[in-house]
């Protein structure tokens, strides 16, 4: 099967062999098929090694998920736009304040999709229906006081 010659030749082209009944020989291959073993001893003997290898290190710092860090304190203080997008983006989440101020905070951000449609008649009196979706982003934030009240904020 190695040549298109010997394919020509001796092997029967499939519309001729699919009536039933039809018995045909398939040639054997030349080709002796060939086993193959690993060189490493003990694979046991190698982990150290490569969990303390710098392209392993360099993989798995790449395959961990990002954090989001913000650093340091803003120049001015933030607006209830700014604070909602911090919290809808996950960077607020944890602790917030100290002591009677202490909370526990989580924000996300809810995304729907608004479809609405609309009728327009042309001037030939047919009628055109335009769909169209809107995205919609809310925020819900929920809040744990001191006192242990757990508020949800839409």
């Amino acid at each position: 099967m190695e040549s298109d010659e010997f394919v020509l030749e001796k092997v029967t082209p499939i519309d001729r062999f699919v009536t039933a009944g039809k018995k045909w020989n398939v040639p054997t291959g030349v080709e002796e098929l060939k086993t193959f073993y690993t060189k490493l001893a003990n694979k046991c003997d190698y982990v150290d090694s490569i969990r303390q290898s710098k392209g392993f290190q360099a993989f798995m710092n790449r395959s961990k998920p990002r954090q989001l860090e913000i650093g340091g304190n803003p120049i001015l203080p933030l607006n209830s736009g700014q604070l909602a997008l911090l919290l809808a983006s996950g960077a607020v989440n944890g602790e917030i304040g100290e002591g009677d101020n202490y909370h526990l905070v989580q924000g996300l951000e809810i995304v729907k999709k608004i479809p609405s449609t609309e009728r327009k008649v042309n001037e030939s009196g047919s009628v055109s229906v335009i769909t169209k979706i809107k995205t919609r982003r809310e925020v819900s934030v929920k809040v744990i006081t001191p006192n242990g009240v757990i508020m949800k904020l839409v």
